[in-house]
């Protein structure tokens, strides 16, 4: 259960963080710049059998800020300074950093762009609410459909169809008229947390 939660963070981090900065003026996916609040997040299999379920707190900052924390059950936390990738795992006692590059195609890349360049790769379905991304048959991604649902022009939820036939849905509770603050996307390790430096071979 740890690892298909794990599993399920490391791609809901990515998807949201390029919420942030997926888009210029004319096409943005967020209303401001800044989005918080909580969220309530759920994984089920092919057969629609659940796989687990969480719940924590998000902040996206634009232009590069993101953080996910799960706060139930278990105790995890990711944070995009914008220059790399922290993830730290209370319970374990134990945090990695990698560096962000922006050439790997992951889900961290997959939003990177606007609308009209996200239409290169995927075939875009936009309503009044929804937009719905489905990589086309000569492209390579990590999902086979995502969908955000919007509130007005605040997203309020967002549903993965991964390459295992797993749906992770995602269902957000912005903290309205507020904006989070700089100091949520720095990273703070206590002195006894193992930190793991990964694509530097250092430890």
């Amino acid at each position: 259960m740890r690892y298909r939660s794990l599993r399920l963070l490391l791609l809901l981090s990515g998807l949201w963080f390029h919420l942030a900065v997926a888009a210029g003026p004319d096409d943005r996916l967020l209303p401001s710049e800044g989005l918080q609040g909580s969220f309530q997040q759920q994984l089920v299999d092919a057969d629609g059998v659940s796989l687990g379920s969480s719940e924590g707190r998000f902040a996206i900052l634009t232009p590069h800020f993101f953080r996910w924390e799960i706060t139930a059950p278990g105790s995890q936390l990711i944070i995009s300074d914008g220059q790399d990738l922290w993830q730290l795992d209370r319970d374990l006692e134990t945090a990695t950093r990698r560096p962000l590059d922006p050439e790997m195609l992951s889900p961290m890349q997959l939003l990177t762009r606007s609308r009209a360049q996200l239409s290169e790769h995927y075939v875009l379905e936009a309503s009044l609410d929804n937009l719905v991304l489905t990589p086309k048959a000569d492209f390579s991604a990590p999902f086979r459909r995502l969908r955000i649902h919007f509130e007005g022009d605040v997203p309020s939820s967002i549903e993965v169809l991964d390459s295992l036939e797993q749906t992770i849905s995602v269902d957000l509770t912005p903290d309205v008229g507020e904006l989070p603050d700089a100091t949520l996307f720095v990273m703070q390790l206590p002195p006894h947390i193992e930190l793991v430096e990964q694509g530097t071979g250092r430890r």
